[in-house]
């Protein structure tokens, strides 16, 4: 054989030689089939949350600017709630494109009157965070009477910051009962008495503060706000649990004792719940199913995604409208909901 024609054999054997996949290609490959399909399973969720997160964000968003539309109007921000029983929601339909519905409410009239049950059983799912079943264990029973629940979509899972309340104020309920697995109360703040007052305390309720940008029958103008909208809570969201709420129509019951829209700051979020020990139900904490905390907007329309572990203190802060407390949003965001 000529060297020319070995030459030749020898190379096109290493050609046959090399076709087909070694063993160890093919555990690089599967390594990385592996691992991007570990990473999507792993991202998808998470991209998930996030977007049900920034729903929710846009649907109080959209309430915030409701509130700006109407203080431009009234020049001042709507009530958490009014004697007659409607909640803040009901004020704002006329912003948020549902003008039809609000021409079906007779305001001058009690909320739970005969003439405004069509209403009243309705829904609002701007009303509504994305992250909670759409469906509440609402309370349908006129004030006063035994609780009627049944699980509904007629509810909402945001309510409006009435303020601060100071944990020095209230006096201090009993101890529970030994061996009780029931939540206790939160230590107390270190906060002077007389900063955070409350008005009509009760055991039941846990009294209601007014130092808030909307509370009952509140009239509170922009200008009030000396701490600064951007730095006030307007709404939070309360879908964290789902027990003792009210349809989206009700403000308030029992001669305006009792405020159904509207919660004070007392306890960290997601901390006390409307079954727990010793809790008023206006103390109930704002809290969410969101992941690591829950969105809220401030007084000047824009939505902050608040820490979870954020201290009540700071919470009392940021609650109320004119407490000259020094700027501690930075503490309480985790980032701007966009």
């Amino acid at each position: 054989m000529c060297e020319r024609c070995y030459i030749n054999s020898a190379a096109s054997r290493s050609k046959r030689r090399r076709v087909g996949i070694s063993l160890l290609e093919v555990c690089v490959v599967g390594v990385i089939v592996s691992t991007v399909l570990l990473l999507t399973v792993m991202w998808i969720p998470s991209a998930r949350r996030n977007s049900r997160r920034n729903q929710c964000a846009d649907h109080l968003r959209a309430f915030g600017e409701a509130a700006k539309s109407f203080v431009d109007s009234k020049k001042n921000f709507p009530p958490a709630a009014d004697m007659n029983g409607y909640s803040f929601y009901v004020y704002l339909l006329p912003y948020i494109d549902m003008q039809e519905t609000f021409d079906k409410i007779n305001m001058k009239s009690y909320c739970y009157g005969a003439e405004n049950l069509e209403t009243y059983y309705s829904d609002i799912p701007l009303a509504k965070c994305p992250e909670s079943p759409s469906e509440q264990l609402i309370n349908f029973s006129a004030p006063g009477e035994k609780a009627d629940l049944e699980y509904s979509p007629f509810g909402t899972h945001y309510a409006a910051v009435m303020g601060a309340k100071d944990k020095k104020s209230p006096p201090k309920p009993p101890p529970p009962p030994k061996g009780s697995k029931l939540a206790k109360p939160t230590p107390a703040a270190k906060l002077p008495p007389e900063k955070y007052p409350i008005l009509m305390y009760n055991d039941r309720t846990g009294g209601m503060v007014t130092n808030g940008l909307m509370y009952l029958d509140s009239k509170v103008t922009p200008k009030s706000a000396t701490d600064g909208l951007d730095k006030t809570f307007l709404f939070g969201e309360t879908s964290w649990e789902d027990k003792g709420n009210r349809p989206w129509m009700a403000g308030s019951a029992w001669a305006g004792t009792w405020i159904c829209s509207g919660r004070n700051i007392y306890y960290g979020l997601n901390e006390a719940g409307a079954a727990a020990w010793g809790v008023g139900c206006h103390d109930v904490s704002f809290g969410s199913r969101h992941k690591n905390g829950s969105n809220f907007c401030m007084g000047d329309g824009s939505v902050l995604f608040i820490l979870q572990e954020t201290d009540p203190r700071i919470l009392q802060a940021l609650a109320s409208r004119n407490g000259g407390e020094p700027d501690l949003l930075d503490v309480a965001i985790g980032e701007e909901a966009k």
